[in-house]
This record gives structure tokens, sequence and C-alpha cells, in this order.
């Protein structure tokens, strides 16, 4: 059978670049006609394919693609009977059938990466001794609250004993950072041992921006349509969770601390103004008291005008490093709190230099559980 000609366009495929070398060599002379098909009937493009198997799709595709003829395969290129020519059928379509090959090309990868991701041998994952996961059931307020508990290194071995808690905001970021904390300040004897209480939510695959915005807010806010309910949540944790808290473990009640950071910040301010007397330390880092026209402000403003007792330690901080007007309102109510001079209130601020938003609350943790546990800590000052 006699080689069917065709000439060589400028832009050939990535077929003729992986022809034999002579081939090769020889289609480099500008005008030459190349042989589209040998004796077998099997055109060099499908010849490459079956030889280079990775590209199998790909070169399928150009095949059916350069010969305008869809339904070919290795054997099957068609041409007219003269043997002038290549049958051919519109562009548009030989372009869709180099499309379905690339795209054909690309799915087999995914499978392979996926296969190879399926073999990958399952480890062990690591599990943080001492932790424990209870579901309350469902609150007055219609919300379901899971809390993260960490017990203290010994609660097993000494059952006569009853530990301060911690009860943090925002359990489900802040409860490993918490529990990771504990272990240095314990070896330091900076603090005393107590129990780790992180507040979350029950439920699988939740928005927990959009859930913390209704319970951590004592006021509306415009960019959170859900929000204002802080008054709702802090009823819960006194109705609710500190009784089962106290129910279920060994926790003394004398001495009992609020921590959160940002919202949760703002919340642990807003449980000192509102409750002084649920908890004797407070931890409020980086509130987010310029939310809300500055409500806290007010708030503040509003219990000193009563004359309410305030009796505990606080400790508040801000990252040096976060959105300035943010800074900015934290130093601002700082001044206006440490110009009160509540009497009974020990209290202490800080600005974490060179830290922003979210890493701030790692130091400012540290901080001030020692500030807060200092009056009950086995030790204080320079390590002797």
């Amino acid at each position: 059978m006699r080689p069917v000609l065709l000439r060589r366009r400028t832009l050939d495929s990535a077929a003729t670049a992986l022809l034999p070398s002579k081939s090769r060599r020889d289609s480099d002379l500008k005008g030459e006609r190349l042989p589209v098909s040998d004796d077998s009937g099997r055109c060099h493009a499908c010849r490459v394919r079956r030889s280079y198997g990775h590209f199998a799709v790909v070169f399928g595709g150009w095949a059916r693609f350069r010969h305008g003829n869809p339904n070919a395969g290795p054997a099957q290129v068609t041409h007219d009977p003269g043997g002038a020519k290549p049958l051919m059928i519109s562009a548009r379509l030989r372009f869709r059938h180099l499309l379905g090959g690339l795209a054909a090309l690309l799915f087999a990868g995914r499978l392979a990466a996926a296969a190879s991701a399926a073999e990958r041998p399952k480890y062990p994952e690591y599990v943080l001794g001492g932790t424990e996961l209870r579901t309350l059931p469902r609150s007055a307020n219609g919300r379901d609250y899971l809390l993260y508990v960490a017990l203290p290194y010994s609660y097993a071995t000494a059952p006569n004993k009853k530990y301060p808690v911690v009860f943090v905001c925002d359990g489900y970021w802040s409860f490993t950072r918490m529990v990771g904390l504990y272990s240095s300040l314990w070896y330091d004897q900076v603090v005393p041992e107590y129990i780790t209480v992180g507040l979350g939510y029950a439920g699988e695959n939740l928005d927990y921006d959009k859930m913390r915005q209704w319970e951590l807010s004592p006021v509306r806010l415009s960019l959170f349509r859900d929000s204002g309910h802080a008054a709702k949540f802090l009823e819960a944790i006194e109705q609710e969770i500190i009784p089962f808290v106290e129910r279920e473990y060994r926790a003394d009640p004398r001495h009992r601390v609020l921590a959160g950071g940002s919202l949760g910040g703002l919340f642990t301010l807003y449980a000192l103004f509102t409750k002084p007397e649920l908890f004797d330390g407070y931890i409020a880092m980086s509130p987010a008291v310029g939310v809300g026209g500055g409500w806290m402000f007010n708030y503040e403003t509003e219990f000193a005008k009563a004359r309410r007792p305030l009796k505990g330690r606080l400790f508040m901080s801000v990252g040096g490093y976060e959105w300035p007007s943010f800074v900015d309102a934290a130093v601002r109510f700082h001044l206006q709190l440490a110009a009160r001079k509540y009497p009974d209130l020990a209290y202490s601020f800080r600005v974490i230099d060179g830290e922003r938003h979210g890493a701030s609350n790692t130091e400012a943790t540290n901080r001030g559980l020692r500030y807060v546990f200092e009056p009950i800590a086995p030790e204080t000052g320079p390590q002797h």
C-alpha cells in the first residue's frame, strides 16, 4: 500500500516530536512530506501512542484530531480510495477530540494520585491524655454545648483533693493551647493544679465563627446579625455548666476563672461587670471593647456609678501589632478601668510586644494564668 502523504504544517503535534530519530531529523527539512500511515495502516501518531504508554490518551485524541476521524483507532485510520489525502471533518470537532484526550489524561493522573494516597499506611493519631469530652443536655436557651475537660496530673491519685477550674471560651480553638501551657506552668510551680473546661458546641461540621457571635457579644453587632445573646450564655454558664462541672468533678467553687480572647475577651469583661461574684479570676485577651459603638465603655461606667463591689483578679492584654484602632480601644478601656481604682480588684494590663491578634493569646494565657493564680500558687518570683 502506497503511503498517503500530507505536507507538514508549521505547528505539528507532540507525536511528531517523539518520532524515531531519523524521521525527526528528516522532518526538519522545510516542506518535506511525511507519511501519515505505513503499510500496516497505522499512522505515526498511533505507533507513538503504543510506544509511549503515558501519552496514550493524548495521542489517541491527536490521531483522531489529525485524521479527522472520530472513530479512528490504531488500525482504523480512514483514507480516501485514491490515496491522495485523509478524509477530513470540521476543525471544531477535531479540536474537541483533542481536548477530550487531554481531559482524560488529567483524570487518569488524579486517579493515580488518589490511589497513591490510599496506599499510604494509616498511623495512630496522638490523643491528649487526661482529657474528656462531655456533651450536655440541650440548654434552656436552645443551644447544645460540648465541654472539653482536662484533668490535673494528681486527679486520679488524690481522691479527696478539690481543684480550681479555668473555664475558657472558644474551647474548640483554645483548649489545646491551655492544656499545652499547663504542664510548663505546673512544672515551674507558678500555678496550682487546676481543671480546664473549654466551652464549645456539640455537633458535626459546625460554623464556629457564626455560632460564637450569637454567644459572646452582649450587644447586637452591625456586622453580625445573629449576635447579642451574651446574657443567655452567661445564664447557661451559671445555671447549667458550672453546676454540671462541680457535680461531675472535684471542683473547688472558691476558685473559678473565666478566660477568653477577642469576642471571648469581651464576654469575659461582660461577665465581670454583670456577675462579679461568679468568678474570682478573669483573663480578657485582646477584648473587642470597641465593637457596638464602644458599648463596653458605657457598661463599665454604669457599673461604677452603681457602686457595686468588684472583687477578684483581672488580667487584660492586647497585641502590639494588632489593628491600630483595636489596640487604641483596648488601651483606652484600660485607662478608664485603671482610673476607677476599684479597691478589691487586683488588675494588670499588658501590651504583648510584636504580636498580632491570634498569636498574642498564647503569651496572654501564660501571663494571665500566672496572675490570677498568684495568691494560691505554690511558688512565686525567681526560682531558688
